[in-house]
């Protein structure tokens, strides 16, 4: 089924008048005839016209299009000549390589057809061809990667919508000017001379700008409001600025966070608070509101004598629990009478739970990540060496997971038990073991001795190393011994440490979380200059606790607004429709020594 509706006057074939009789009669009358598409590609071959050949490829093309014939409309539509079309045949060409463009996601061919509309007058058409057309114009600029330009386009032709159809209008307007860069939106200079282009560009400025600080961001909404009080925007705000205004009416007042201050993973219960406390600290409310904030040892208590004691109101949050068991716990509770912000998530990945959301630092995230980022590389033969354990076989039924949905395949599969099995297991892997032993076979059989390079297997594209620094800088060298220093080498987070001795693990690319790839963040500088050094590896769960903290007031908003993000100090982060936090990281390199961020 066609993912456009066609404009019917655009599509059909040109119509042939015949005689219908053979004798001449006052009363002769001529019927349409509707040439087939190979018909007229014959005529186009045969006609010495190059205009008139342009004209009859193009309809063909139509036909095709009309006949969801894909592959035919493309054959049809390189053979014709934009440059010596008249204007309504330009008009058709361009709409129909559109079509084309979006639904095969192709870039490169939007790319090419997007600068020809702009000295084209689609004014005269109806409003309904003028609607279709600026939809797929901002659809062709979202996929071409210029937000900014989608929403433009929306903004420009607003009078073409109405009712629902308008508001949906504002939130794909707003969704397109969130999805900028803020270092593009602030750069963008806008000649027009439509003030409601000025005032959504001005709008989604201020918004992101103050993205981490969510009062601030609440008060530079209300001044854009009193200063653009008419704007459409401000009439007809988008869902997620609706419930920004709300903000003093909708954030906690009352947060309890119950993690394990004692027991065996105290540590970590302790690095969370540090962080959601000093984020607490450092950003004193702006509204009015002053936050509560109860502590709750999850090691010493049990989880569910918490809920038994908690007021059942709106204002009230509870951030935990941190370990899965005390988690699992809450799924036998007839009811949570309190919105939850767990810091992990349920064993039962698909469970939906009234007032709980779901947010931690689990492996998993990265896999997926990282099997992405091979299938946009074109990566799709991959190997895996891991160790053999819990941790080892967990990351990698997950990446293989992953790996599947992406329609790669997984070529080999090695665990390492030690440091003495890492050089038999790298020549696993690169298949040299099997190398070396064909060439021994040779040398029994014809008894004789010869030089002999062993040869690693070509059917590889890329490895990913589940390992952490101490092993992986055993590993690494491995791969270069086993002659496999053309194949990329990609790894989890737990290969970084945040210090620059990674001389032994150069080239590997890793996933991260932004908190420790930079060293320009305030809180996190703070946050270092008071701990004790011991406490530098968990420095990711004060991120945790950063996070938390920004996004106790938020949970309404990522809830009920579709694509809605924050960035986070782990990752962009987002909601899915079960209230778990998804977190989209960078990536980084080691490079002589020290970690490079890759921006693309």
């Amino acid at each position: 089924m066609k993912a456009f509706i066609l404009i019917q006057s655009l599509i059909f074939s040109l119509l042939i008048l015949g005689c219908s009789t053979s004798s001449p009669t006052k009363n002769t009358q001529t019927k349409p005839v509707h040439l087939s598409p190979e018909t007229l590609i014959s005529q186009a071959i045969t006609t010495q016209n190059t205009t008139k050949r342009s004209d009859l490829y193009l309809q063909a093309a139509l036909i095709y299009w009309e006949s969801n014939l894909i592959a035919q409309t493309n054959g049809a539509l390189v053979t014709v000549d934009p440059n010596i079309l008249n204007h309504e045949q330009l008009q058709k060409y361009l709409l129909l390589i559109l079509k084309l463009g979006l639904l095969e996601n192709n870039p490169r061919k939007l790319e090419a057809a997007l600068p020809l509309f702009a000295n084209l007058n689609f004014h005269q058409s109806s409003i309904s061809q003028q609607l279709e057309l600026t939809l797929l114009l901002s659809k062709a600029y979202q996929i071409t990667g210029n937000p900014i330009q989608a929403a433009i386009i929306l903004i420009e032709n607003s009078g073409l919508f109405e009712g629902d159809a308008y508001l949906a209008n504002h939130e794909t307007i707003w969704s397109e000017l969130r999805n900028a860069e803020l270092t593009f939106l602030s750069q963008y200079q806008y000649f027009g001379e439509n003030i409601d282009i000025e005032g959504w560009l001005t709008l989604a400025q201020t918004i992101k700008q103050n993205q981490i600080n969510l009062d601030t961001q609440y008060l530079a909404l209300s001044k854009w409001n009193k200063s653009w009080p008419n704007h459409p925007a401000a009439i007809n705000p988008p869902r997620e600025l609706e419930i920004l205004i709300k903000l003093p009416t909708t954030q906690p007042t009352k947060i309890t966070l119950a993690l394990p201050l004692s027991g065996p993973i105290a540590e970590a219960g302790k690095a969370i608070q540090n962080g959601f406390m000093a984020s607490y600290y450092n950003t004193p409310s702006k509204l009015g509101n002053d936050i509560e904030i109860d502590f709750f040892d999850t090691h010493l208590n049990n989880i569910e004598d918490l809920y038994d004691s908690q007021d059942k109101t709106q204002s009230a949050l509870i951030i935990g629990p941190l370990d899965k068991k005390s988690l699992n716990k809450l799924t036998k509770l007839e009811r949570l009478n309190t919105n939850t912000l767990a810091l992990n998530y349920l064993d039962n990945a698909e469970a939906d739970i009234e007032n709980l959301f779901q947010f931690g630092l689990a492996p998993e995230a990265e896999t997926k990540q990282i099997s992405q980022r091979l299938s946009n590389r074109k990566l799709n033969k991959v190997g895996v060496i891991a160790p053999e354990s819990n941790w080892g076989f967990r990351l990698h039924d997950s990446f293989l997971n992953n790996l599947m949905l992406e329609k790669n395949t997984l070529i080999e599969s090695v665990f390492y038990s030690d440091q003495a099995s890492l050089s038999k297991t790298v020549a696993k892997l690169l298949a040299t073991d099997e190398s070396k032993k064909r060439a021994q076979k040779i040398r029994a059989i014809t008894k004789t001795r010869f030089e002999f390079q062993p040869r690693r297997r070509k059917d590889i594209d890329a490895i990913l190393m589940i390992a952490r620094p101490n092993m992986a800088k055993q590993i690494n060298p491995l791969f270069a011994y086993h002659y496999a220093n053309s194949i990329p080498i990609f790894s989890t987070s737990q290969v970084h440490t945040g210090n620059n001795d990674n001389n032994d693990l150069e080239g590997i690319e890793f996933i991260e979380m932004p908190w420790m790839l930079s060293s320009t963040i305030d809180i996190k500088k703070q946050i270092n200059n008071i701990i004790p050094e011991s406490s530098q590896k968990y420095m990711r769960f004060y991120a945790l606790g950063v996070d938390a903290f920004n996004l106790a007031p938020r949970l309404t908003l990522l809830k009920e607004v579709n694509d809605s993000k924050i960035n986070g100090q782990t990752g962009i982060l987002s909601m899915n429709s079960i209230g778990q936090i998804n977190r989209d990281m960078e990536w980084a390199k080691f490079r002589k020594g020290k970690t490079i961020s890759i921006k693309e």
